[in-house]
């Protein structure tokens, strides 16, 4: 005498909705050494879950991208702040704003030219 058998029934849809559970109840019944096991139910469980990953994937790209354009927004701010303060100096230094104006544009040409 051997080991004991367990076979197992795979069903994917086909006879149209609702029957899915009417054939397996058939052939469990029938023979109660197989198990049923419904691959419609568990692609549809496994789509529905592939949605909710993908929506959690969107939302936290979403929160990177808010997070991004924040700290780009306090760069900047940071940035003008240190351009206003430096042009007090250098209008108390006695520079005209043309002079003012010449020297960062060619600080931020030189700034692109190095990219």
């Amino acid at each position: 005498m051997g080991l004991p058998v367990r076979r197992r029934a795979l069903y994917i849809g086909g006879n149209g909705p609702g029957r899915e559970g009417n054939v397996l109840a058939a052939v469990t019944d029938a023979l109660p050494g197989v198990t049923g096991i419904d691959v419609a139910q568990i692609l549809h469980e496994f789509s529905g879950l592939l949605g909710e990953v993908g929506t959690a994937v969107s939302a936290v790209g979403l929160v990177a991208l808010l997070a991004g354009e924040l700290v780009l927004v306090s760069a900047t701010a940071a940035e003008r702040e240190a351009r206003i303060a430096e042009a007090v100096v250098l209008k108390t230094l006695g520079a005209s704003r043309g002079q003012i104006r010449r020297a960062w544009q060619r600080l931020f040409s030189a700034r692109w030219q190095r990219r």
